[in-house]
């Protein structure tokens, strides 16, 4: 008996000693400041706010100096939520960050400026942790951390990021040992023990540069990534986004979080595919494209070449095209195969939004039909550059569609109230926070992007255009690195001294919405609006700027006035009313109650 006891203890000791030296280690690493954690979420320079990490893309890198040179937009938001706050969290990848927009060009920017729009008397939050070159392991790695600031519901575009995005298993970010190693790694990459060993056996990814000033992370990431149609790392592509997937959306629901998780589009008509195998009579795709040849006679060619390769992504797209118009059913068909068998995987094959609403489906989240929405919006059903810039990224008004797809959703399943104030499309396109400089800052992003691989097979530096009038020279300062937030106080400026109230208005609204713990940036944004002849958004922003600094009488007069201006007189006189209350000296408030006929 006391032998087998003695067993048991030698066993129990010999099991505990690895772990225990384990834990010492780990502690001693700790205590000496070892290795680096990189949280979601980091405290911001204003008191009580935070913000997403700038760093986050470290998490995914032993170095952080082989790391993309991407970090999610600046959202600051309370750390503890208020009880009044609807706050949603979009998450994905360049697309729902608003590449190459940026914030107020994004969906979560232009969501946001919708919400302020319709409920202007409510306080709806939208954070943003999207990030550029990510896909679904960062979104499983990171969801956890959205649980922690409360969402009231998620949103999600991703997918097309699967396998040429860090950790994707054609991109040169890939981990060694697959699926389950990224797992792994993702368990284990904050503890100091894991990093120590990193340090000793990892090397850096091979051939990336992704800080080089003339190439692209495009250009860098796609290296030897040659990905056939139906070969076993495509299957792999799609077997890590569906697990990943489902890992998120059981996150979600297993904590009762609403997720919406939208179908994502391409340029399906427009973008050439990048890497295709030859087809007889398609050696060169332009050149047959391009010839002034009879079209029937260029379908025929189209159909043979198809028919004997049928993998060819030139062939298909060649005969999409000549179909185009007169057969379009038939040539959506074949723009889809064109883009599936494309080898140079920058967009997710069609497969990916049967997995996505597959997913939904199981784990009750709501499909919001971006794909079927842009294609509605597309003649023929042909999503092209009416509402891309390259690939995958939207233009302004395909961004636009993204925004209201999700704005839609959330009515239709009661996250959102009805609307305060009734905003329709055209109306919200013309106060969406984006200025011209935007849109020219856009261009010179989309030009740099296209003047590398793969767009081109000989890359060439861009060349900055002659900066002749003021919003091209905001642009090129923005390009070459000037801060959004010390640019907008200029161009609000700029924009009232040319009498060009709604650009003064969209540029003081980004500023009030970047800052809504700065009562004068929100006070500013209101006034503008006003004279913009906008009193609904005003209203949203002298809203904000009373309940930051409630003692102060013009910000809440300037909030009566807009509530007045909006068609909501009994809300102005009700403000009116507490502010006589709060200024019982100030003869302001009782003479604008007079105004509306209100005795005494």
């Amino acid at each position: 008996m006391k032998t087998k006891t003695a067993s048991v203890w030698f066993t129990l000791i010999a099991l505990l000693l690895p772990a225990g030296l384990f834990l010492l280690i780990e502690v001693a690493l700790r205590i000496a400041g070892y290795g680096n954690s990189y949280p979601v979420f980091v405290p911001a320079s204003e008191p009580s706010y935070l913000m997403p990490n700038p760093a986050m893309i470290k998490r995914y890198f032993h170095n952080g100096a082989t790391a993309p040179k991407v970090s999610p937009d600046t959202y600051y938001f309370q750390e503890k939520k208020p009880e009044n706050e609807v706050r949603l969290v979009m998450m994905g990848g360049s697309t729902a960050a608003g590449f190459p927009y940026g914030r107020f060009g994004s969906p979560s920017g232009l969501l946001e400026a919708r919400l302020q729009q319709a409920y202007p008397d409510k306080t709806i939050r939208v954070i943003s942790v999207a990030l550029s070159s990510v896909n679904s392991y960062t979104l499983r790695d990171i969801s956890e951390d959205i649980l922690s600031i409360s969402p009231d519901a998620v949103l999600i575009y991703a997918g097309h990021n699967e396998y040429l995005g860090v950790m994707g298993v054609g991109s040169v970010y890939a981990s060694r040992g697959g699926h389950l190693a990224n797992l792994l790694f993702l368990k284990l990459k904050n503890w100091r023990t894991f990093q120590f060993a990193q340090s000793l056996f990892a090397s850096d990814p091979p051939d990336a540069e992704p800080d080089s000033a003339d190439r692209t992370i495009m250009a860098t990431i796609a290296q030897s990534s040659q990905i056939a149609f139906d070969s076993e790392i495509y299957h792999l592509g799609i077997a890590q986004f569906r697990s990943n997937l489902a890992a998120v959306l059981t996150t979600f629901s297993e904590a009762y979080v609403p997720t919406f998780i939208s179908t994502i589009a391409a340029n399906e008509s427009e973008q050439r595919p990048f890497l295709s195998v030859p087809a007889p009579g398609i050696e060169d795709l332009n050149a047959f494209l391009n010839t002034p040849d009879d079209k029937r006679i260029k379908q025929r060619q189209a159909e043979t070449a198809v028919t004997a390769s049928p993998d060819s992504a030139d062939a298909h797209f060649a005969l999409a095209t000549m179909l185009t118009g007169t057969d379009d059913k038939r040539a959506y068909r074949h723009f889809v195969y064109a883009m599936d068998n494309d080898q140079l995987r920058f967009r997710a094959p069609s497969v990916f939004n049967a997995v996505i609403r597959d997913l939904a489906r199981q784990h009750q989240a709501s499909v919001v039909e971006t794909h079927q929405l842009m294609r509605a919006a597309s003649e023929g059903g042909h999503i092209g550059y009416n509402l891309m810039l390259e690939h995958l990224h939207p233009n302004e008004r395909g961004y636009f569609l993204l925004a209201n797809a999700f704005y839609d959703a959330l009515q239709e399943n009661h996250i959102l109230p009805a609307p305060t104030i009734s905003v329709t499309d055209s109306e919200a396109w013309l106060q969406r926070p984006l200025t011209p400089v935007d849109s020219l800052l856009g261009k010179l992003k989309i030009d740099s992007l296209t003047s590398d691989y793969p767009f081109t097979e000989t890359p060439a530096p861009l060349m900055l255009p002659v900066a002749r009038d003021k919003e091209t020279a905001f642009a090129i300062e923005r390009f070459r690195g000037t801060g959004l937030l010390s640019q907008l106080p200029q161009l609000i400026t700029y924009y009232q001294q040319q009498d060009r109230w709604q650009d003064a208005a969209n540029a003081a609204t980004a500023l009030a919405s970047a800052l809504p713990f700065n009562p004068e940036t929100a006070q500013l944004a209101a006034q503008i609006t006003l004279r913009a002849g906008q009193p609904g958004r005003a209203w949203f922003f002298a809203r904000q700027a009373v309940s930051l600094q409630p003692d102060d009488l013009s910000y809440q007069l300037t909030l009566a006035e807009s509530q007045f201006k909006a068609g909501h007189t009994k809300r102005a006189i009700t403000q009116l009313q507490e502010s006589q209350s709060q200024f019982p000296d100030n003869p302001k408030p009782a003479y604008f109650l007079k105004q509306l006929g209100v005795r005494e």
